[in-house]
């Protein structure tokens, strides 16, 4: 999980991406007053099973990096 300014992200390194199991995804959350609502999900443009997109994340601006263990 990484949290930079009103943004949340939470990586799911075995999440489903469409049908490919373990692909990983991103789930990022924005702050809106005292509670955060989903922003968006990001999965890997090229996912893999078991590639876990997600495993890390970090944020840094506007910017969500992700790490995908085993791309």
């Amino acid at each position: 999980m990484a949290i930079g300014g009103d943004l949340v992200a939470v990586g799911a390194g075995g999440a489903t991406a469409d049908t490919i199991e373990n692909a990983g995804a991103v789930y990022v959350f924005k702050r809106q007053g005292l509670t955060y609502v989903p922003e968006a999900k990001l999965v890997a443009p090229d996912a893999t099973k078991k590639a876990e997109f997600g495993r890390a994340v970090a944020i840094q601006g506007n910017m969500v990096i992700v790490g995908a263990r085993f791309a």
